[in-house]
């Protein structure tokens, strides 16, 4: 009795686990962004058609930094250019800027749809997702600002 006492109760503990981890995953695809802080920039990850929803919604334009786990250039652009203030302030209230993993289902098809073949490549966006400017390679802060505003300008 105790065996099956002790069975009976592992198994009602793993059903539990189990369609609880369902809700909690469902919660997350449904909504399908989430926020991240980068140095001083805070980059929106997950769902590209999410994020081009939200886009249309806020009416701002999009900035993605387009990533590899394994590319230098990118972590020095997260380590040294994304800590600056001016471009992390102009960026955090003039786009939705996306952090997507080029190794990515969305990443793989924006490699196809614009034609990225450097990384990092930076990406400026109508709130429609039409391109204004695409940036690649490693970019420093002042140059990148000085592609923001022009982008941004375009954007209108």
């Amino acid at each position: 009795m105790t065996k099956q006492f002790y069975y009976t109760i592992s198994l009602l503990i793993g059903i539990l686990f189990f369609f609880g981890s369902c809700g909690a995953k469902k919660t997350q695809k449904t909504q399908g962004l989430s926020q991240t802080k980068i140095g001083k920039v805070n980059f929106y990850e997950g769902s590209f058609s999410k994020l081009l929803d939200k886009a249309l919604v806020v009416d701002k334009p999009i900035f993605i930094d387009v990533y590899a786990d394994w590319c230098l250039p990118c972590k020095q652009m997260d380590k040294n250019v994304f800590i600056d203030d001016a471009l992390a302030r102009y960026l955090n209230t003039n786009y939705l800027p996306y952090k997507l993993d080029m190794e990515s289902k969305d990443g793989q098809m924006l490699q196809t749809v614009f034609a990225i073949k450097i990384l990092p490549s930076l990406l400026f966006l109508n709130k429609e997702g039409d391109l204004l400017i695409m940036e690649e390679g490693y970019t420093d802060a002042r140059t990148l600002l000085s592609q923001a505003k022009k982008a941004a300008k375009k954007a209108i």
